[in-house]
């Protein structure tokens, strides 16, 4: 099974391209995207988040039986009959091991992104976006996608020779015109490719009705 392939995340979310994230801001809130339709609601105070992991392999078996059936239907997912737009969504919920199912919760949306870097789903990001945007769980997931090739500048460093010139000095006569110069570095960033390992994140924001 490729885990690297363009996930689908179904009814709960239209497809998107995976985002290699760098950027300040908070990847949850940068990759957000929202379960369309769903009303947008007020926020929440973030002491009342739940957060916490599912295993990725029940989420991507609940992608990949939507995929099935999408690429088996001859309509658009969104013009299916609500009871199999229903029955997906179930099994997604099911699989973030959440009880009751779409008759209990909805679907605000979810953030996917890739990332060279370190990422603590506890480290209250991700719990203070869950707050803004109404959901009270906040469910996440990753998947070791190994080493991928990265471009980052690095810095290069080298010493240079600087001159100038002007009035030096006091001769008892207001200076001297003349030549100074001395040595200094320059610094120039120069773009390097690397390997380092590679993780695919995601998090699904539900809110209890």
């Amino acid at each position: 099974m490729n885990h690297a392939r363009t996930l689908l995340l179904g009814p709960a979310l239209a497809i998107t391209a995976l985002t290699l994230t760098a950027c300040a801001t908070s990847p949850w809130r940068a990759n957000f995207e929202p379960e369309p339709g769903v009303t947008p609601l007020a926020p929440i105070p973030s002491d009342v988040v739940v957060v916490r992991p599912a295993p990725f392999e029940r989420i991507d078996e609940a992608l990949l039986a939507f995929e099935r059936a999408w690429s088996e239907s001859d309509t658009y997912w969104e013009d299916w009959p609500e009871h199999e737009k229903r029955a997906h969504a179930d099994r997604l919920i099911d699989a973030l091991q959440l009880p009751g199912g779409s008759d209990r919760w909805t679907i605000l949306g979810a953030s996917r992104f890739t990332s060279f870097n370190a990422i603590d789903p506890d480290a209250g990001d991700l719990r203070r976006f869950a707050s803004d945007i109404g959901a009270d769980h906040a469910i996440w997931s990753s998947y070791d996608l190994g080493r991928s090739e990265r471009v980052i500048d690095r810095p290069v460093h080298y010493p240079s020779w600087h001159y100038s010139y002007g009035r030096f000095g006091h001769d008892g006569y207001g200076g001297y015109d003349g030549y100074g110069g001395g040595f200094g570095s320059h610094t120039v960033w120069v773009p390097v490719t690397i390997e380092a390992d590679e993780t695919l994140w995601m998090a699904y924001f539900l809110a209890r009705r």
